[in-house]
């Protein structure tokens, strides 16, 4: 009998953040954006005036960004998307750092981290055990588990649960399988960006099949301006990236 090491990777994406009560899908963010001062700039005031015509199709903002004819707004299609880029962005993240301060003071409670970490515990439970069932350790009583979070949310909601100020969160002293002798919370990655660096938050399209405007396709094609897989090479490098793979490589469940 013994003890033997897993790493795990957790992928935490936006049901996450509405599960634990914050308002973070588009459609909430949309309805608030429209109700913000209209701005003095008219190539703004029609953006925001032809999102509010169809507002449904910004279920999914980024995809409907990408079908905006911004050519119909100005001769100089770039400044007019970089234009409304930077409004929708900016209130983006004023909007969710709200959500985020409103989870922080009225949800986070110790009886919501101890309920939060009980469910975390048993399901960290399954994963061990289906692993040592699959590799037939079965003289294995107990694993430390070496966890890593890739985060798809700009908001904190995980990791003020979680507290990463505190690297060896979950340990139990049983020694009846599945027991996890502890279990360690390396690092969260933010791929997409967060809260505290608005500017290099990722909002864009995956490609230039996604933007509709043939014009601003063209500039993007060569500059990658409006693609969050390029626009997250130029922000935060390619090492990140290489990283990432690292991890989710180099996992065990």
């Amino acid at each position: 009998m013994g003890i033997f090491s897993m790493n795990v990777v957790v992928l935490i994406g936006n049901g996450f953040d509405i599960g634990m009560g914050l308002d973070t899908r588009y459609s909430d963010f949309i309805n608030w954006y429209l109700q913000q001062k209209t701005s003095d700039n008219p190539i703004i005031r029609q953006f925001r005036e032809q999102i509010a015509q169809d507002k449904s199709t910004w279920a999914d903002a980024e995809r409907a960004f990408g079908k905006m004819s911004f050519s119909e707004m100005s001769n100089d299609v770039v400044h007019a998307a970089q234009l409304c880029l930077s409004d929708f962005q900016r209130n983006l993240c004023a909007y969710l750092d709200e959500q985020n301060a409103r989870f922080k003071k009225e949800k986070v409670t110790d009886k919501l981290r101890e309920q939060f970490r009980k469910t975390l515990i048993e399901l960290l439970k399954e994963i061990r055990a289906k692993k040592c069932q699959e590799l037939r350790l079965f003289d294995f009583i107990a694993a430390h588990l070496n966890i890593t979070t890739i985060n798809f949310n700009y908001t904190f909601a995980f990791d003020e649960l979680i507290g990463f100020d505190k690297r060896n969160i979950l340990g139990e002293t049983q020694r009846n399988p599945p027991a996890i002798s502890h279990a360690t919370f390396n690092e969260c990655i933010h791929v997409h960006g967060d809260l505290k660096n608005p500017n290099n938050v990722l909002f864009g399209v995956n490609d230039d099949t996604q933007i509709k405007d043939e014009n601003l396709a063209k500039v993007s094609n060569k500059s990658g301006l409006f693609q969050k897989p390029r626009k997250s090479s130029s922000l935060f490098g390619k090492s990140r990236h290489r990283i990432i793979v690292r991890f989710v490589m180099w996992c065990d469940g």
